[in-house]
């Protein structure tokens, strides 16, 4: 079975800047953030917590961030976060292959002190 980072890398060989993540992948990696409770089902000290969590789980398939978060929406009992994704480049640490067809959405929103429910998803 081919992964979806060796797919990226060979599209990136054929000259392609950009690709797409499959059905398949987007549906594993949202069935990962519902396992470690980014579907609203657990509790987190600070919003930061659900966001790494979020991130971790995007490791963990070869996709990382295309761009920064802004930590300023952390200091609000409520937000929401849509951050471009891509997929880690072995080849060349400093260049991520940009997915154009997917997004990382993290919302959250404090219930009580020290008590925020974050939801992440891929879309």
């Amino acid at each position: 079975m081919t992964t979806p980072r060796a797919l990226a890398l060979r599209y990136l060989r054929a000259g392609r800047s950009r690709v797409h993540l499959d059905p398949t992948t987007k549906t594993r990696i949202n069935r990962a953030f519902h396992k470690v409770g980014l579907d609203g089902n657990m509790r987190f000290v600070e919003p930061q917590r659900g966001y790494s969590a979020a991130v971790e789980v995007l490791q963990q398939f070869d996709v990382e961030l295309a761009e920064i978060a802004n930590s300023f929406v952390f200091t609000q009992p409520q937000g929401r976060l849509r951050l471009d994704l891509a997929f880690t480049n072995t080849e060349d640490s400093f260049s991520p292959i940009p997915i154009v067809n997917a997004s990382l959405t993290v919302t959250f929103y404090r219930r009580d002190e020290d008590n925020y429910e974050v939801v992440a998803y891929v879309a």
